[in-house]
């Protein structure tokens, strides 16, 4: 049986998107219930894990991440955890994650992506200015063909 059939079948009442080898999952936080909300989390991730280990796959936690999206208010009215039970091991909250190159904060500011996406630039036009005074140095450098020596 495939994984999404697995995902929809099953009454966890949980979003997903897979994409190559990686498989997120979604789910709606109720702040009034957020211990039901892990619990069914709990379930379905370890419902994937037997998936994965039944079709010879490996879950891998040291890649699993788990964050809480919100306003500021939600995120500090004490009702988010501070870890969560992924397939039968607990996982901090993370404030940030990286999913497809984006980094996601918990608040959806988006400040620290736009902030690494800038360090990246600098960094890579510092490479380029290097590399195109080593490529300049070498054109205008006279080369001796082997006749001529």
């Amino acid at each position: 049986m495939p994984l999404t059939r697995q995902l929809t079948d099953r009454v966890y009442n949980i979003e997903y998107h897979q994409f190559a080898d990686d498989t997120q999952l979604f789910v709606s936080l109720d702040v009034l219930d957020s211990a039901q909300t892990a619990s069914c989390l709990s379930d379905c991730t370890t419902a994937v894990r037997q998936w994965f280990l039944h079709n010879d796959l490996q879950f891998n936690l040291d890649k699993s991440d788990v964050v809480v999206l919100g306003a500021p208010q939600q995120l500090q009215s004490g009702a988010v955890p501070a870890s969560v039970d992924v397939a039968g091991s607990i996982l901090p909250v993370a404030q940030k994650i990286k999913s497809l190159g984006v980094i996601i904060d918990d608040h959806l500011l988006f400040d620290t992506h736009v902030n690494a996406t800038i360090s990246s630039c600098t960094y890579q036009t510092g490479a380029l200015r290097h590399v195109r005074r080593v490529a300049y140095c070498s054109t205008i450098s006279p080369r001796q063909s082997p006749a001529a020596s």
